[in-house]
């Protein structure tokens, strides 16, 4: 057997970009995703480090989109307050 037993598909993808709203622009533009939550700011060191796995003193702006009837994508901004 490969794989993981009960796997069935993906409910999310989560993405790191250098620009939110770039990439906000191509996923809709481009690709036709819809907007579906603007997450806002995530800046607490608690949740960013021991959570998120980020450095102390970085925030995180994140939108979710989705493409057809399915795949969502969690995109990130990581940056230094």
């Amino acid at each position: 057997m490969t794989g993981l037993p009960g796997l069935r598909g993906g409910e999310h993808i989560g993405l790191t970009v250098p620009d939110l709203d770039a990439a906000h622009r191509f996923l809709c533009d481009v690709l036709g995703a819809d907007l579906v939550f603007d997450g806002g700011t995530i800046a607490d060191d608690d949740t960013m480090v021991r959570v998120l796995g980020a450095n102390p003193g970085e925030s995180c702006r994140y939108r979710f989109f989705r493409l057809g009837t399915g795949l969502n994508l969690e995109v990130c901004l990581l940056y230094t307050s």
